[in-house]
């Protein structure tokens, strides 16, 4: 039987017959109690990236037909939890430790968590930490100062400016304590993007965020 949808319910029957001298079918027997078969939702295809909030964002990059998706979560790739089950093609996991590497999984269900199909390949990376969120720009005739909120846990901050028209980026570190940046070499009549990065140290590693 082909052509079947996927997350979906369908019963078949049976009898038994055979054909006479003349080619027709007689003597049909009774029809049995019947099988209920549920076709269960395909597999999806998840990733992982850095949220800017802070830990990581799970996302279905291949959705399929269902009511919604489980999302798992382990750091051996072996023992998996819960996270949650939604109706969102992601979720975002803001309950990990910066620089801890989590495994994922997602599956999904079709009218009740009981009707899952196969979880996804495991998808893995380290948990970040939160983005800096941008307070204010200003300009004061000479120079261009950014100020930002502070991210707990960090070790530093990072500034980076990009002008219309050019490819790379310049950039500065700074110290923990402070939330503002003030760029003097910033050029009258010329327009910049000025994102920030979160840089944490753990042990020897660092781990950056997602730019503001």
């Amino acid at each position: 039987d082909t052509g079947l949808t996927s997350a979906a319910r369908y019963c078949y029957l049976v009898c038994a017959y055979f054909t006479d001298r003349t080619g027709n079918s007689a003597n049909y027997s009774a029809i049995s109690g019947g099988k209920e078969v549920y076709i269960l939702p395909k597999t999806p295809v998840a990733t992982v990236e850095a949220y800017e909030d802070g830990g990581l964002l799970i996302k279905v990059s291949t959705t399929v037909d269902c009511t919604g998706y489980i999302y798992y979560r382990s750091t051996d790739n072996k023992t998996y939890t819960k996270l949650a089950a939604t109706t969102a093609a992601s979720y975002a996991d803001t309950t990990g430790t910066v620089g801890t590497t989590y495994y994922y999984k997602v599956a999904a269900y079709s009218g009740s968590e009981t009707w899952c199909g196969t979880a996804s390949a495991a998808v893995s990376k380290a948990a970040t930490p939160a983005s800096p969120r941008i307070l204010s720009y200003s300009y004061d005739g000479s120079a261009v100062t950014i100020r930002w909120g502070a991210v707990e846990g960090v070790s530093r901050y990072k500034v980076f400016r990009r002008t219309d028209g050019d490819s790379t980026w310049t950039s500065w570190y700074v110290a923990v304590e402070n939330t503002a940046y003030t760029d003097k070499t910033a050029v009258a009549g010329t327009k910049s993007i000025y994102p920030v990065q979160s840089d944490q140290l753990v042990g020897s590693t660092r781990y950056y965020s997602p730019l503001s």
